[in-house]
């Protein structure tokens, strides 16, 4: 992050409000995917709004428990099992919004803290406070990147590392 970057909250808040527009888009486009054969926009917004809502769980575990255990998660298996296709889209939205507040409330009061948190990935290992905090950003930066270009009627492919 450059050094001039905004603090993490201001980029979390903006981010929240840039996904909310996504799920107000027209169901024609929401339907549409960022590359043939992969999620569609509606797909992206459903797991936006689980992922968030385990990633405060996690943020909240590594708050108060005294050895945190971050549960790891199959995200093609909860797109299929739990009907991404099918669920409400309005929930889920709602869903996202409270969750992404949750995490800039906890955030908020834990201040400096927050980076000195430390938790325990079922399948990744030992997870620090920074880490987790950039696990939040990323997968959301990453996940706009596929929604704009849906948006826009474009083709996405990831960026070459």
């Amino acid at each position: 992050m450059p050094k001039n970057s905004p603090p993490l909250a201001a980029r979390l808040s903006k981010d929240l409000r840039e996904v909310m527009k996504f799920f107000a888009k027209p169901k024609a486009v929401q339907r549409r995917a960022y590359a043939p054969g992969k999620w569609t926009m509606r797909e992206i917004l459903v797991h936006l709004s689980d992922t968030e809502a385990v990633l405060l769980d996690r943020l909240r575990r590594m708050t108060a428990d005294a050895k945190p255990v971050l549960q790891a998660f199959d995200q093609d298996r909860w797109a299929a099992k739990l009907s991404y296709t099918k669920r409400d889209l309005k929930l889920a939205a709602r869903q996202y919004q409270a969750a992404r507040e949750g995490i800039l409330e906890t955030l908020k009061l834990l201040g400096p803290k927050a980076k000195s948190l430390r938790g325990r990935h079922t399948e990744n290992g030992a997870v620090s406070g920074v880490r987790a905090l950039w696990i939040i950003e990323y997968h959301t930066a990453h996940h706009l990147e596929q929604l704009r270009a849906i948006a826009a009627g474009k083709i996405w492919t990831p960026k070459a590392k």
